[in-house]
């Protein structure tokens, strides 16, 4: 006797997903800029905003810059490298301001010498973090027993490297400036 097992599955995985318990909720992530102007040779980053939407306690582990057009600079991520954990309590938001010397914010992206003014690069920023059922910074944690999952949140952002000012340039156009100003007072 054959039994036929298609319609139980189609049954099976909404079955397993009822008993696996919790499900993690999507975080948000807001990355500024979204289009981020860098000169050529420089360096430039990402500020963010993130907002914890799920039931347990979001731990940052490392940002991911995936460049659609590669080649033309270099990313370098800030959360992975910072010896203090980011922890996000369930409901919170946590914003952070990029700042170069102190290695705050997601992280730099750097225009390479090579690439030449007008040079867009597209891509996906992307936050990995975990979720965890009890805060990490409680002394009943345990990092085993409180893991909940590994979740991720993206946001599209473009790189455009615009030209290094030349510095003869600005001293000449802020003088330009002054004169008109002198010639309209004259007259």
């Amino acid at each position: 006797m054959k039994i036929n097992l298609a319609p139980f599955l189609v049954f099976l995985p909404l079955g397993l997903l009822a008993l696996g318990g919790e499900t993690a909720q999507a975080a948000t992530i807001q990355v500024n800029p979204g289009s981020l102007m860098v000169t050529v040779g420089g360096t430039g980053g990402f500020s963010f905003s993130f907002s914890n939407d799920n039931s347990g306690y979001a731990v940052f582990s490392q940002t991911l810059l995936s460049q659609q057009f590669g080649g033309y600079g270099v990313y370098t991520d800030f959360i992975g490298i910072q010896n203090d954990l980011v922890i996000v309590a369930p409901g919170a938001t946590i914003t952070q301001a990029f700042n170069p010397a102190t290695k705050i914010g997601a992280g730099s992206y750097t225009f390479l010498s090579a690439a030449t003014p007008g040079t867009t690069v597209g891509g996906t920023l992307s936050l990995y973090y975990d979720v965890f059922s009890v805060d990490p910074n409680a002394a009943n944690f345990d990092s085993i027993t409180d893991y909940v999952s590994s979740q991720q949140v993206s946001q599209a952002v473009t790189m455009v490297a615009v030209a290094t000012p030349e510095p003869g340039a600005l001293g000449m156009a802020a003088a330009s400036l002054l004169l008109i100003a002198v010639a309209r007072r004259g007259s």
